[in-house]
């Protein structure tokens, strides 16, 4: 997070099934302010799911566009943004979030992201149990580098929003 940033946006980010389109209507309604979806905007825009675009245009073009969507966003003030699963893995994203707000990432364990996940296959990455796991692996290395870092279990959404909220207070300075 720039140290500067009196009116940081909040950032979630985490894996798929993390629970970052439920916790982050809800941090936005604490923190009175707006709600963006990166995933759900992509889909408005180009008008077909995000699996179908990984079919017909390939990830390249994906990524392309999630950083072409994020880029307005970031310069929005003082709203949550739940960023897809691997936006975070892009440096080019990485950079514009850490100079805009505020990253938190919720730190969900595989085997929960398993249950809340009702058919991994559905997704447009994976083949296999196997790539799913591989795919974890290698983007906890970049979660990592969030600004807050929130370990969730079982916990309700409600909870998890309100502990975010407890922690960005911890983390910002009063003007």
């Amino acid at each position: 997070m720039s140290p500067h940033l009196r009116e940081p946006n909040y950032y979630l980010l985490g894996f798929m099934g993390a629970g970052k389109s439920t916790v982050g209507p809800l941090l936005a309604e604490k923190l009175g302010t707006q709600f963006y979806d990166l995933d759900l905007l992509i889909e408005e825009m180009e008008k077909v799911t995000i699996r179908r675009i990984f079919e017909t245009r390939g990830e390249n073009y994906f990524r392309q566009r999630e950083t072409e969507l994020l880029i307005p966003l970031t310069r929005l003030r003082n709203v949550v943004v739940a960023l897809g699963g691997g936006t975070f893995v892009q440096e080019v994203n990485r950079t514009l979030v850490q100079s805009t707000g505020i990253s938190i990432w919720l730190n969900v364990p595989l085997e929960l992201i398993r249950k809340r996940i009702q058919d991994p296959l559905s997704r447009p990455l994976f083949r296999s149990p196997q790539e799913m796991e591989a795919l974890f692996q290698q983007r906890l290395l970049f979660y990592r580098l969030a600004d807050i870092e929130i370990r969730i279990d079982e916990d309700p959404a409600e909870i998890i929003a309100a502990t975010i909220v407890t922690r960005i207070r911890n983390l910002t300075p009063r003007f």
